[in-house]
């Protein structure tokens, strides 16, 4: 059974910027690529997500064949496949991945799942187990999950009342309460498009805008508000359209990682178009701007090492996966 739990939040003023972005983004660092490789193992369909896990790059995409791929991060070379349709309770499967330190976390639409893994005898060695059960109503869906503790969780729920992240406790009793939601004042996580990623040790939460919104939020685990502001740079749509901002977000224990899509002259227009131009911005956990620079190619998504030190563009061109390595230390000054 699974009980929730209440976390009362205080609404407060935003905190003023202390590192604001800037507003003219053409006052953009140029940020060059230290070099360009491909995974030796090219992934068979798009939007593959990518984590960095335990010195390797992995890659999950819901197929018919093996869902997990294991790449060797320094060396790019392939070291095997696994997992099935049939590890999964559900026939659908969100190819969202969360790092643990002994594997990730994924999940389907009624379970998050814990995945462990080994190479033995070059062979890859894994577990898929449901470590908890989404406590959804008709017509909900859950649009991204995580773990916190053995028996905590948080998730957020979409319907067409409700948009918020949920506290989640195993126990014997069962109740329903939001951590964060618009009913206690925080309208961030009202907006049905948000990218939301944990710290690593799982002690705070990032949520970025993806569409429509220009609020950018940092708070704990336990729903207290870190950092909370607006970015005034996002531009939205004087037609009423879709505005789209961050397309992928990666966080290490001391940075977050936004990858942006200025889409500033033709807002509603998200055709690939070459010229493009795409950004990272990071910040720290106090919500401070470290730095903000333009990529020299189309990038579809990234991962760090979580010591910050190699960030990796990952960017779909004409159905192969190229890997554009960055120096993440001098990035991060």
């Amino acid at each position: 059974m699974i009980i929730f739990q209440v976390v009362a939040l205080v609404a407060i003023n935003n905190i003023s910027i202390q590192a604001q972005i800037a507003k003219d983004q053409y006052n953009l660092n140029i940020c060059k690529e230290l070099y360009i490789d491909t995974l030796e193992h090219q992934p068979r369909v798009l939007n593959t997500e990518v984590i960095i896990n335990k010195n390797f790059i992995v890659s999950c995409e819901w197929t018919d064949e093996d869902i997990f791929t294991l790449h060797d991060l320094n060396s790019k070379k392939y070291i095997g496949s696994f997992g099935k349709k049939k590890d999964f309770k559900d026939n659908f499967f969100y190819p969202e991945m969360q790092s643990t330190k002994d594997g990730f976390l994924v999940r389907d639409k009624k379970y998050l799942y814990k995945i462990t893994y080994e190479i033995l005898k070059g062979q890859v060695k894994y577990s898929i187990k449901p470590v908890f059960k989404f406590p959804l109503k008709r017509k909900t869906i859950v649009s991204w999950a995580d773990q916190l503790s053995d028996s905590l969780f948080l998730f957020k729920v979409i319907d067409q009342l409700d948009n918020s992240i949920y506290f989640g406790k195993k126990s014997a009793k069962k109740k329903v309460r939001p951590l964060l939601s618009a009913s206690n004042h925080f309208n961030t996580i009202n907006e049905v498009n948000t990218l939301i990623r944990c710290k690593p040790d799982r002690s705070e939460i990032a949520i970025l805008p993806k569409y429509n919104s220009n609020k950018f939020s940092i708070v704990t685990a336990e729903g207290e508000i870190v950092y909370d502001t607006h970015l005034e740079f996002l531009q939205h749509s004087k037609r009423g359209w879709l505005t789209l901002h961050y397309t992928k977000m990666y966080t290490t224990d001391a940075y977050i990682y936004g990858l942006y899509r200025n889409l500033t002259n033709r807002i509603g227009d998200y055709r690939f178009i070459p010229g493009d131009v795409y950004e990272l911005h990071i910040w720290d956990w106090k919500g401070n701007s470290i730095n903000q620079f333009q990529l020299p190619e189309r990038i579809d998504n990234i991962v760090v090492t979580n010591d910050d030190s190699v960030i990796l563009g990952v960017s779909d061109q004409q159905g192969m996966w190229i890997l554009y390595g960055f120096d993440g230390k001098s990035l991060c000054k």
